[in-house]
């Protein structure tokens, strides 16, 4: 814990092998980017809070879960600048206010989630206004209730083909969707108004060419105007 907080000079840093990175660990460090290895099992509240210059931030490959072990998981970024997310394992936070250290991350624009990751949990990227490309690969099977709620300037988002199920909500005000891409042959079930705020008109689904007729006929993603 407070290992490198303050050390407001500190650019660089090399995490090779550590397995916790403890809390406030190194709040105001001055770097601008972070590679968090797979070997990494556990992170504490304000570990990266105030650090002004972090723009990227890298949760590289590994097979175990890693875990925000803290009340408030939003503080784990606090004041950061991270605009540029890699998520490439399963992520466990269980907090008194049930919230993501991505939740209201106003100056998030691009997201990745590739192996590892089974669930985009409820509300864990709500209210990140400047996000504005995602992309989640074939590990991922659902996407929680108002997952993406909020995201407004959101113009891409991508999915894989394990893809089961869309919470309520999920896309609730993301207008600004020109492109939408399933990988998924089957359409995945919608929760309530999963859909809606998406502009049907202007959007275009894009899914497996096998699978176009499909969609066309299931709810809410016929409401689509183009499918192709």
């Amino acid at each position: 814990d407070f290992t490198f907080s303050g050390c407001t000079k500190l650019s660089n840093v090399s995490l090779d092998n550590i397995k916790t990175i403890g809390n406030s660990c190194f709040s105001k460090c001055a770097f601008s980017k972070i590679s968090i290895p797979g070997t990494v099992s556990t992170i504490g509240s304000a570990a990266f809070e105030d650090c002004e210059n972090l723009a990227e931030v890298t949760l590289q490959d590994g097979d175990g879960k890693l875990c925000f072990d803290c009340p408030y998981s939003t503080s784990i970024f606090l004041g950061a600048k991270v605009k540029k997310l890699y998520i490439g394992r399963d992520l466990y936070y269980s907090t008194s206010d049930d919230r993501s250290p991505f939740y209201r991350m106003d100056t998030l624009e691009d997201v990745e989630i590739r192996n590892g990751e089974t669930e985009i949990s409820n509300s864990m990227f709500y209210g990140c206004i400047s996000l504005k490309t995602v992309i989640i690969g074939d590990d991922i099977t659902k996407i929680g209730s108002k997952a993406f709620s909020g995201c407004s300037s959101m113009t891409s988002f991508k999915f894989g083909k394990e893809l089961r199920s869309i919470g309520a909500d999920a896309f609730s005000d993301c207008t600004a969707l020109t492109s939408f891409t399933s990988d998924a042959i089957n359409p995945p079930t919608c929760g309530s108004q999963a859909l809606d705020d998406i502009n049907k008109w202007e959007c275009i689904l894009h899914v497996p060419a096998e699978s176009i007729e499909a969609y066309k006929t299931a709810d809410q993603w016929k409401n689509f105007l183009k499918i192709e």
